[in-house]
């Protein structure tokens, strides 16, 4: 396929939900960094990459930018106001900032993600998962999402905070993913207001929960309360911190866990292998991650230069979009990148990001991943999942995840 028989890509086209490697494929192939058409209304267009050197090179050159103008209150003595509405709070997550505003706040909840603490939350997630499987009866049918990822991860994520998880409010799992629905390339007027929604109802969680917290209590709101009083971060930027928690440690690793399920017990072959050599458990949730993760792409950022990428001339202050999803199955550097292999050495798969902005919690999400699949295969041998129910997929393609896996525990 040439240039001019290749469609401008369109990132509100159907065929990029029905079947997005597909169309990784053809544009990686045929046109890796590709000025396509806009995600936002009034652009003109938008950079896209395919392959997996470009999307790297374009993560760690520290000349792409969230923002042209980087805006950090406490270097500027400029106040800013408590967020308002999905595109406020999501321009203040970690992942929205620049240097050195990204580093001074990613110092501060950085020791939350230490090996040693992350460790510390392995038995609270072997308990969680144990106890959950301990209230399905025999027989039962059951969503491995809703009553299984969800709770398991709420469980660790109110150790993390330094609550209880009867302190979360119940509802925090349907505004994370409502939150999710801003992110949507899209950009579509019900999803927005979703997620402004959202995050109004996470901002008034995490105002209430900081304010009556005990600050002896161990966990990151402790640690944030501190920091707010030394003078290292405003009281802003402490709830956007723990709403970045919430939507980074829940959404994404529940949606992870629905896919990793889904990717083995559909493949009886890697499922009966992993059984016959649990050894592999980690390598199985690095491919399952490279395979079918649950963050496809970067949010846009835009170069505060001129730069030359793939031999292509990206104008300063266009945006850029990288297809991480598009990169984790470039036949370049994985063989047979179509095909779901627990043995795959692990490689140099996308999963986390790269440079500034890799993934805090990388390592609690391979974690947990690997509690929650091996929970249930060792004490649900027989788990089948339900034939007749279809694979619900959310329709957002940067986050896309299982709406509903439903099994039953014996067969």
């Amino acid at each position: 396929m040439t240039d001019t028989m290749l469609a401008r890509f369109d990132p509100h086209d159907q065929q990029l939900r029905d079947d997005p490697y597909a169309v990784y494929a053809t544009y990686r192939q045929a046109d890796p960094v590709h000025w396509g058409q806009p995600f936002k209304p009034g652009d003109n267009g938008c950079w896209y990459l395919f392959r997996h050197d470009h999307v790297v090179a374009m993560l760690r050159d520290p000349r792409f930018r969230r923002k042209l103008v980087p805006a950090d209150p406490l270097a500027s003595g400029r106040v800013f106001g408590a967020p308002r509405g999905f595109a406020e709070l999501s321009g203040r997550l970690l992942l929205s900032l620049d240097p050195p505003h990204h580093g001074r706040l990613r110092s501060i909840v950085a020791p939350t993600f230490t090996p040693s603490a992350i460790e510390s939350y392995r038995m609270i997630a072997a308990k969680a998962a144990d106890r959950l499987i301990d209230g399905l009866d025999e027989a039962t049918a059951f969503d491995v999402i809703d009553n299984y990822a969800v709770p398991l991860s709420m469980t660790l994520i109110a150790a993390m905070l330094g609550l209880t998880a009867d302190e979360l409010h119940p509802d925090l799992p349907v505004w994370v993913s409502r939150f999710g629905d801003g992110f949507d390339l899209r950009k579509e007027p019900a999803a927005i207001a979703r997620a402004d929604d959202a995050a109004a109802n996470m901002l008034w969680f995490f105002e209430t929960a900081a304010a009556s917290h005990d600050r002896l209590r161990p966990g990151l709101i402790s640690a944030l309360i501190a920091a707010r009083e030394a003078g290292q971060l405003t009281h802003e930027e402490l709830l956007a911190l723990c709403v970045q928690l919430m939507f980074a440690a829940h959404g994404t690793t529940v949606a992870q866990i629905g896919n990793m399920i889904a990717d083995l017990w559909t493949r009886p072959d890697q499922l009966a292998l992993l059984r016959a050599h649990p050894e592999l458990m980690a390598a199985a949730v690095n491919e399952s991650l490279r395979f079918n993760g649950s963050v496809q792409s970067t949010a846009a950022r835009k170069p505060i230069e001129d730069v030359t990428l793939g031999g292509a001339h990206i104008r300063a202050g266009q945006p850029v979009i990288a297809f991480v999803g598009a990169a984790n199955r470039d036949p370049k550097v994985f063989e047979e990148p179509d095909r779901f292999d627990i043995t795959r050495a692990r490689g140099a798969a996308v999963m986390f990001g790269a440079g500034i902005h890799y993934c805090l919690g990388a390592r609690l999400a391979r974690l947990e991943c690997q509690i929650a699949v091996g929970t249930l295969m060792r004490r649900l041998p027989r788990l089948k999942l339900t034939e007749r129910t279809q694979l619900h997929r959310h329709t957002n393609i940067v986050l896309p995840a299982l709406l509903h896996l439903k099994a039953v525990t014996a067969a």
